[in-house]
């Protein structure tokens, strides 16, 4: 059992998801084929509030002789939705999430908002990391880490009101979907998660998380993580979905995982390891 107390949001992170459901990048290409280096979740600055919440159930009540009689529940008929506040605009990442470039002219850089054309926004991934105590007998008071992980989702810029000496936060609307399949590429199945979809992911740690994405070219076997796991055992790599074991199918030294084989060309690796705190920092 693992109990928590969080307060506070410390991170976001955001990915890129592919047709297929797998964090493949930060960027609309994704991580270049055979790269060592691959593309990890990048941090969004200045987060201040993130209410994407679970809508509540339906209750029919059924009325007979002037009283409730019995009560029924319905699932939500609608999927998590909410709005995001950010301290700081990120250009990149608005043109990212509506499908749009960035124009540069000199020094200046030209975005474009409110496009109706929604046809070409990216599935993305959400991390949102908070700090936490732990609350288990024995261990009450301890320092950990609780993730909140959106496993599909769209993102629309809202802008941001212009008002006299007030701060205006920077406003973006979340559309949650349901999914079949966690970021890193694992399905949700039936023997593992008691169910085969979900629209929110709850992670409680010891440590902050990072998940990074690399594509096989049909010849690496060495990829380099952006930050170092605190221990191999803290490291879990899925190629395509499917769980590596190490030794078996890869090593660790430091932050250079080397694979026994050779991914496939095209192939998604995902990388989900705990890194220490003071490497966010």
């Amino acid at each position: 059992m693992t109990e928590r107390i969080a307060a506070g949001l410390d991170y976001i992170f955001y990915g890129v998801l592919n047709s297929s459901g797998y964090m493949y990048g930060s960027t609309s290409d994704g991580a270049t084929s055979g790269a060592a280096a691959g593309e990890p979740m990048l941090r969004l600055e200045g987060g201040r509030t993130v209410p994407v919440s679970l809508p509540e159930d339906e209750i029919v009540t059924v009325v007979g002789d002037n009283a409730p009689m019995v009560s029924f529940n319905f699932p939500p008929t609608e999927l998590p939705n909410g709005v995001i506040e950010l301290s700081e605009r990120n250009d990149v990442f608005d043109a990212l999430v509506q499908g749009l470039l960035v124009e540069t002219l000199g020094d200046l850089r030209v975005s474009v908002y409110g496009t109706p054309d929604r046809s070409a926004q990216p599935d993305m991934c959400l991390l949102m990391m908070q700090k936490a105590k732990k609350w288990e007998a024995g261990s009450q008071g301890i320092k950990a880490w609780e993730m909140t992980f959106v496993p599909r989702c769209t993102i629309t810029p809202l802008g941001n009101d212009i008002t006299q000496r007030e701060f205006g936060p920077y406003r973006y609307g979340v559309n949650l979907q349901m999914s079949d399949r966690k970021p890193w590429g694992a399905t949700f199945t039936d023997a593992i998660n008691a169910t085969e979809s979900g629209s929110l992911i709850k992670i409680a740690s010891d440590n902050p998380i990072m998940l990074q994405a690399f594509v096989g070219n049909g010849a690496a076997q060495a990829f380099t993580l952006a930050y170092t796991p605190v221990s191999a055992a803290k490291l879990f790599v899925h190629t395509d979905g499917v769980l590596q074991t190490n030794p078996a199918d890869y090593g660790l030294v430091t932050a250079t995982v080397t694979f026994t084989g050779t991914p496939d060309d095209g192939a998604v690796i995902n990388a989900l390891y705990e890194i220490a705190a003071s490497a966010l920092s």
